[in-house]
């Protein structure tokens, strides 16, 4: 391996990080969105899972 791979690998994990804390961002402020609404989130995610049931 040489210096060019392991900078591959390093730009490689930092996008699987920030794709990892924008999806965590988007989770936290969907929690507080409904948690404003008084909308109980495993309900919520209970109904969605529902399909047609």
């Amino acid at each position: 391996m040489g210096k060019g791979d392991k900078k591959g690998i390093e730009f490689e994990m930092i996008g699987w990080w920030v794709v990892a804390l924008a999806v965590l961002a988007i989770m936290l402020v969907g929690f507080f969105i409904l948690k404003d609404k008084g909308i109980n989130v495993l309900e919520y995610v209970r109904n969605i899972l529902r399909f047609g049931r």
